[in-house]
């Protein structure tokens, strides 16, 4: 009768002391890359990612500018042409189709990129 309590007791000492184990080799561990409950409810990233390209045209009146840019490194983004919201339309109102430009992007909460900065390249 003795046997079955003894095995538990045993089998559940060896548990505990398997957590206590596995919970102190967490110490000094970085969780700098483990998703905070903001980012995971939505919040942007605020890596800034910085392009080149031409502009291909744009629509200052819904804030929005087609590029053909090249690589973007930062992102494994090969070469293409893509549309892209623009988080002031001020950023357009210089532009001209055909201009070799330098942007900044961002990631938004709803996964889209936003140009937050466009400068003519030099």
């Amino acid at each position: 009768m003795k046997t079955p309590y003894l095995s538990t007791t045993i089998l559940l000492t060896l548990l505990s002391a398997t957590f206590f184990v596995h919970a102190e080799g967490m110490n000094g561990m970085s969780m700098k890359d483990v998703p905070t409950s903001g980012q995971i409810a939505g919040q942007k990233d605020e890596k800034v990612h910085h392009g080149t390209g031409t502009v291909q045209k744009f629509d200052a009146t819904n804030g929005r500018v087609t590029i053909a840019h090249g690589p973007i490194s930062s992102l494994r983004w090969p070469p293409m042409t893509m549309s892209f919201a623009v988080q002031d339309r001020k950023l357009l109102e210089h532009l001209v189709t055909g201009e070799k430009i330098d942007f900044d992007l961002v990631q938004s909460v709803k996964d889209q990129y936003v140009i937050t900065r466009i400068t003519p390249s030099r």
